[in-house]
Protein backbone atom coordinates (compact mmCIF):
# COMPACT_ATOMS: atom_id res chain seq x y z
CA UNK A 1 0.00 0.00 0.00
CA UNK A 2 1.04 3.49 -1.24
CA UNK A 3 0.70 6.84 1.03
CA UNK A 4 1.25 9.97 0.02
CA UNK A 5 -0.03 13.58 0.71
CA UNK A 6 -1.00 16.33 -2.34
CA UNK A 7 -3.49 15.48 -4.94
CA UNK A 8 -2.10 14.17 -7.53
CA UNK A 9 0.30 11.69 -5.57
CA UNK A 10 -3.17 10.84 -4.06
CA UNK A 11 -4.58 9.71 -7.24
CA UNK A 12 -1.90 7.86 -8.21
CA UNK A 13 -1.47 5.79 -4.47
CA UNK A 14 -5.50 5.35 -5.21
CA UNK A 15 -4.64 3.27 -8.86
CA UNK A 16 -1.37 1.56 -7.19
CA UNK A 17 -3.90 0.05 -4.21
CA UNK A 18 -6.66 -0.54 -6.77
CA UNK A 19 -4.43 -3.12 -9.08
CA UNK A 20 -2.64 -4.23 -5.58
CA UNK A 21 -6.43 -5.20 -4.48
CA UNK A 22 -6.39 -6.74 -7.96
CA UNK A 23 -3.46 -8.95 -7.33
CA UNK A 24 -1.67 -6.65 -9.90
CA UNK A 25 2.19 -5.98 -9.74
CA UNK A 26 3.29 -2.79 -9.14
CA UNK A 27 6.78 -1.28 -8.26
CA UNK A 28 7.23 2.84 -7.39
CA UNK A 29 10.66 3.62 -7.13
CA UNK A 30 12.03 7.35 -7.47
CA UNK A 31 13.86 8.38 -10.51
CA UNK A 32 16.79 9.23 -7.97
CA UNK A 33 16.96 5.68 -7.05
CA UNK A 34 16.55 4.76 -10.18
CA UNK A 35 19.98 6.52 -11.12
CA UNK A 36 21.70 5.93 -8.38
CA UNK A 37 20.95 2.18 -8.28
CA UNK A 38 22.02 2.20 -12.17
CA UNK A 39 25.19 4.59 -11.48
CA UNK A 40 26.84 1.80 -9.37
CA UNK A 41 26.43 -0.99 -11.40
CA UNK A 42 27.63 -2.10 -14.44
CA UNK A 43 26.91 -5.21 -16.93
CA UNK A 44 24.82 -7.75 -15.81
CA UNK A 45 23.56 -5.70 -12.14
CA UNK A 46 22.24 -3.07 -14.33
CA UNK A 47 20.68 -5.88 -16.57
CA UNK A 48 19.34 -7.05 -13.47
CA UNK A 49 18.04 -4.20 -12.17
CA UNK A 50 16.56 -2.73 -15.63
CA UNK A 51 14.86 -6.35 -15.80
CA UNK A 52 13.27 -5.71 -12.31
CA UNK A 53 12.19 -2.41 -13.45
CA UNK A 54 10.10 -4.04 -16.04
CA UNK A 55 8.06 -7.09 -14.43
CA UNK A 56 5.67 -5.15 -12.36
CA UNK A 57 2.21 -4.93 -14.19
CA UNK A 58 2.32 -1.07 -13.58
CA UNK A 59 5.90 0.79 -12.81
CA UNK A 60 5.69 4.54 -11.62
CA UNK A 61 8.52 6.63 -11.89
CA UNK A 62 8.23 9.60 -9.38
CA UNK A 63 10.10 12.71 -10.01
CA UNK A 64 11.67 13.28 -12.82
CA UNK A 65 12.53 16.72 -12.58
CA UNK A 66 15.72 18.40 -12.49
CA UNK A 67 17.87 15.41 -14.51
CA UNK A 68 20.15 17.31 -16.16
CA UNK A 69 23.27 14.69 -16.67
CA UNK A 70 23.67 12.93 -20.06
CA UNK A 71 24.10 9.51 -17.78
CA UNK A 72 20.55 10.33 -15.95
CA UNK A 73 18.92 11.31 -19.42
CA UNK A 74 20.38 7.84 -21.16
CA UNK A 75 18.41 6.10 -17.51
CA UNK A 76 15.37 7.83 -18.18
CA UNK A 77 15.24 7.05 -22.36
CA UNK A 78 16.21 3.30 -21.64
CA UNK A 79 13.46 2.50 -18.94
CA UNK A 80 10.70 4.51 -20.69
CA UNK A 81 11.62 3.05 -23.93
CA UNK A 82 12.05 -0.78 -22.69
CA UNK A 83 8.54 -0.25 -20.95
CA UNK A 84 6.79 1.53 -24.35
CA UNK A 85 8.41 -2.26 -26.11
CA UNK A 86 7.23 -4.49 -23.59
CA UNK A 87 3.50 -2.61 -23.64
CA UNK A 88 3.63 -2.39 -19.89
CA UNK A 89 1.75 0.74 -18.51
CA UNK A 90 3.55 3.30 -16.54
CA UNK A 91 3.02 6.21 -14.35
CA UNK A 92 5.76 9.17 -14.17
CA UNK A 93 5.56 12.09 -12.16
CA UNK A 94 7.42 15.29 -12.72
CA UNK A 95 7.37 18.96 -11.75
CA UNK A 96 8.54 20.06 -15.04
CA UNK A 97 5.85 22.17 -16.70
CA UNK A 98 4.39 20.56 -20.16
CA UNK A 99 5.40 23.53 -22.13
CA UNK A 100 8.88 23.05 -21.16
CA UNK A 101 8.79 19.19 -22.15
CA UNK A 102 7.32 19.68 -25.20
CA UNK A 103 10.26 22.20 -26.41
CA UNK A 104 12.53 20.15 -25.14
CA UNK A 105 15.21 18.89 -27.30
CA UNK A 106 15.70 15.60 -25.51
CA UNK A 107 14.22 12.80 -26.62
CA UNK A 108 13.30 11.11 -23.38
CA UNK A 109 10.73 14.11 -23.13
CA UNK A 110 9.49 13.28 -26.18
CA UNK A 111 9.60 9.25 -25.58
CA UNK A 112 7.45 10.25 -22.10
CA UNK A 113 4.89 12.47 -23.75
CA UNK A 114 5.12 9.72 -26.39
CA UNK A 115 3.48 7.30 -24.04
CA UNK A 116 2.16 9.07 -21.46
CA UNK A 117 -1.47 10.78 -21.31
CA UNK A 118 0.30 14.21 -19.12
CA UNK A 119 -2.49 15.44 -16.62
CA UNK A 120 -1.66 18.67 -14.57
CA UNK A 121 -2.45 18.44 -11.00
CA UNK A 122 -2.55 21.93 -9.20
CA UNK A 123 -3.66 21.10 -5.45
CA UNK A 124 -1.53 22.18 -2.73
CA UNK A 125 1.64 20.71 -2.00
CA UNK A 126 1.72 19.06 1.22
CA UNK A 127 5.42 19.42 1.75
CA UNK A 128 5.33 23.23 1.96
CA UNK A 129 2.21 23.31 4.15
CA UNK A 130 3.97 20.76 6.20
CA UNK A 131 7.57 22.57 6.52
CA UNK A 132 5.46 25.93 7.18
CA UNK A 133 4.36 23.91 10.23
CA UNK A 134 6.99 22.98 11.59
CA UNK A 135 9.00 26.02 11.49
CA UNK A 136 5.96 27.97 13.19
CA UNK A 137 6.34 25.21 15.99
CA UNK A 138 10.32 25.67 15.71
CA UNK A 139 9.60 29.13 16.48
CA UNK A 140 7.00 28.52 19.39
CA UNK A 141 9.39 26.65 21.19
CA UNK A 142 12.78 28.64 20.35
CA UNK A 143 9.97 31.93 21.02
Amino acid sequence: RFRSGNDGAKIIRGIANALIDRLESVLFVGMSDVVNRMQGSFGSDRDHYTKTLMRPDLLILDDLGGRSTSFVKERVFDVVDKRLLTGKPMIVTTNTPLSVMKQAADLDDRRILEVCVPIRFDGENFRKSTAADNLKTAARLLG
